[in-house]
């Protein structure tokens, strides 16, 4: 429990370095382009015109979905949801050991350091997430009060997201080879999260439903489109909430236990 407290208690602390490191990492990765920081809203831009019109137009825009809701803005809002998820689960994994050197010139924690990718990753997703909406509102979904309980969602993306990339970022500090390894099983989990096709689909057993269902990529993918397109709130459901947050729990307690018993060894390892 020890570790646990710390482990917050290093984010809390150091929260406003983490927003500055990802602001000032950002503007590193731009400032030799000549559009620069732009492309922080031009790569997304480019990456929704590309998914409308391959699933929206190529392969008929006026597809439905359960409950009557176009595919287009189903697609759009698991799409925006998956693509921060998984890029901040590839690159938060790395964190460690490809910025350990930055960490021993300066004074705060390597626990920050999946933070600071996640922030990182916060613009693009707020961009792809704002021109995904502007889809859904065009087929023609109503602005609604379930909208409010995005932050709720966001919030639990977030800190899933860092509890998973503490216990990748470690293990991939002390065996280099699980980096390319989670890379594949990313992919993987790409079409096990429901992000192209309905994960209740009636030729899928009830049980193979309920065991893809008990991914949390699917149980985020899920409630933003529940927040957006169902009119759902998330403590309807109970029990896939649950499971939810004791899987966080999880990796929060091996994520925290494995990083504070290892990490004053990273340097050496690397």
């Amino acid at each position: 429990m020890h570790e646990i407290w710390l482990i917050i208690k290093e984010q809390l602390q150091y929260l406003g370095i983490a927003q500055r490191i990802a602001k000032y990492s950002n503007k590193a990765n731009y400032q030799s382009h000549f559009l620069g920081s732009l492309w922080q809203i031009l790569n997304p831009l480019i990456q929704l015109s590309v998914y409308y019109f391959a699933f929206g137009i190529a392969l008929g825009g006026n597809r439905t979905v359960k409950g009557g809701v176009s595919y287009i803005a189903w697609l759009m809002i698991g799409l925006s949801t998956w693509l921060f998820a998984s890029s901040v689960t590839k690159q938060a994994s790395a964190s460690v050991y490809s910025q350990v050197g930055m960490v021993s010139r300066m004074k705060f924690p390597l626990s920050i350091l999946p933070m600071v990718k996640i922030f990182s990753e916060l613009t693009n997703y707020f961009v792809f997430l704002g021109l995904s909406l502007l889809v859904v509102i065009s087929t023609g979904e109503p602005v609604s009060i379930y909208w409010l309980q995005f932050p709720y969602y966001l919030f639990a993306m977030i800190v899933f997201l860092y509890c998973f990339s503490l216990i990748n970022s470690t293990i991939s500090a002390l065996l280099r080879d699980y980096q390319i390894f989670l890379n594949s099983v990313v992919q993987v989990l790409m079409y096990m999260s429901g992000v192209m096709w309905d994960l209740s689909s009636k030729n899928l057993p009830v049980w193979v439903q309920k065991v893809l269902m008990l991914n949390p990529y699917a149980y985020l993918i899920s409630g933003f489109r529940n927040t957006f397109l169902y009119h759902h709130w998330f403590f309807e459901d109970k029990l896939p909430t649950l499971i939810f947050w004791l899987i966080t729990l999880l990796f929060l307690v091996v994520g925290s236990h494995i990083h504070i018993k290892f990490r004053s060894k990273f340097i050496d390892l690397i």
